[in-house]
């Protein structure tokens, strides 16, 4: 291997370092999504068993709250993007967030396939680097 050939595949190399970064980064962000998605297919199913006229505390952030009273716990009020909002009815809304929970896994599972594929290449770039520069010692 000539200089200019071990200087290509170095920056290969640091190539594909930043990509498994990158992917890295986007599968931590896609598990915390997955697990605030837990959370509130959780508290859907809690706030279902809670009798009508009944005092709780929602959190509104940062360790502040307010206390409330339920109304009506078989409907939800979700985000459906663009600001727009619709009323559902909890089992529907859980059924969605058991959609989306299947897509994030399957998402995260495909990238991780891309993250092992990239990681091996990764290895090869950095046996031959390091035999190269092993060899011109």
């Amino acid at each position: 291997m000539n200089e200019k050939e071990f200087q290509e595949k170095y920056l290969e190399f640091q190539m594909a370092s930043q990509q498994m970064e990158q992917l890295e980064q986007h599968v931590q962000r896609m598990r915390q999504h997955i697990a605030e998605l837990n959370k509130v297919n959780e508290s859907i199913s809690e706030m279902q068993k809670t009798k009508k006229d009944t005092e709780i505390l929602v959190h509104l952030g940062a360790g502040i709250f307010m206390k409330s009273e339920i109304k009506d716990s078989s409907k939800v009020i979700m985000n459906v993007g663009s600001s727009t909002v619709i009323e559902k009815n909890a089992d529907e809304a859980k059924k969605l967030i058991e959609h989306q929970l299947k897509e994030m896994h399957q998402g995260a599972m495909d990238i991780e396939s891309q993250l092992l594929e990239i990681s091996s290449y990764a290895s090869n770039l950095q046996r031959e680097l390091v035999s190269h520069q092993n060899s011109q010692s």
